[in-house]
């Protein structure tokens, strides 16, 4: 006859198994990559002969976004080391890259689980807005890059976004509803470098 005791071992390590089971399954599986028919991936890196073209270009938050802590200017220093953005109701902001550009790609590379609708926005005036992307990392959509599964604040993450052919604008504007988000560095890319 079972005693509670061996009720409650059993209970404890099949809890401890499937656990087991789950972190290997999640360690293991590494993020599914949508493709083009030449089956490259479409959003893990900037086109060939992209650079980027945000770096240290100004960043100024819109819609009433208030960043809390951090310095602005960290967005976009090109060092993944700096930090700032921590918001503590949405995230809209917007770079501006001193002239209108055709735009390839954007990286948002982010310190907390940011699992909302990430929108990616062009202009040329700063003040009327064309959405480019609309995704919420899940498959099919724009991805996460590296740990899908991290809700630690400090795990490094990047959102990667390829953005539609033709794509032209000064400013760029990056917005989600996700909040206590901490950003590293906004990268957008162009083969305008110039």
């Amino acid at each position: 006859m079972l005693t509670l005791t061996d009720v409650i071992q059993v209970s404890f390590f099949k809890r401890l198994f499937i656990w087991f089971l789950g972190v290997t399954l999640l360690m293991s599986t590494a993020p599914l990559a949508i493709t083009s028919a030449d089956g490259s991936k479409l959003y893990a890196e900037a086109p060939p002969g992209s650079v980027i073209v945000s770096q240290g270009a100004p960043v100024t938050p819109y819609n009433g976004m208030v960043i809390h802590d951090g310095v602005q200017s960290n967005l976009t220093d090109g060092d993944l080391g700096t930090l700032s953005g921590a918001s503590t109701g949405f995230i809209d902001l917007y770079l501006d890259l001193g002239r209108t550009k055709t735009l390839d790609y954007v990286a948002i590379h982010y310190a907390r689980h940011w699992n909302k609708t990430n929108k990616v926005y062009v202009s040329d005036d700063a003040a009327n807005w064309t959405e480019v992307v609309s995704g919420d990392g899940s498959i099919g959509k724009y991805e996460y890059l590296q740990n899908t599964a991290t809700t630690s604040i400090t795990d490094q993450n990047v959102f990667g976004a390829l953005l539609p052919a033709n794509t032209k604008g000064r400013y760029v504007r990056i917005s989600a509803d996700q909040v206590y988000v901490n950003i590293y560095e906004i990268q957008v890319y162009s083969k305008d470098a110039g």
